[in-house]
């Protein structure tokens, strides 16, 4: 399952937004201020039955080469 999700330098999550699949759903933009980007991320298997919420508050994204992951944070 893949997300929208909005994270900064540091790799916190600001925002995330579950895209709907059907045609005629609203779409929406994610719009990053200084500092901040927006990315497409797979969200990992262990964390998909989670609410929007828990899984908020769940990850951080992980900055790599390859790109950004989403990934358990540790608490």
């Amino acid at each position: 399952m893949q997300i929208q999700v909005l994270f900064d330098a540091k790799g916190k999550v600001h925002a995330l937004f579950h895209p709907s699949k059907e045609a005629d759903a609203p779409r929406l933009e994610l719009r990053p201020a200084r500092g901040q980007r927006a990315a497409r991320l797979e969200v990992p298997a262990e964390l998909e039955g989670l609410t929007a919420r828990e899984l908020h508050v769940a990850v951080v994204v992980k900055l790599q080469k390859e790109g950004p992951q989403l990934v358990k944070g540790k608490r």
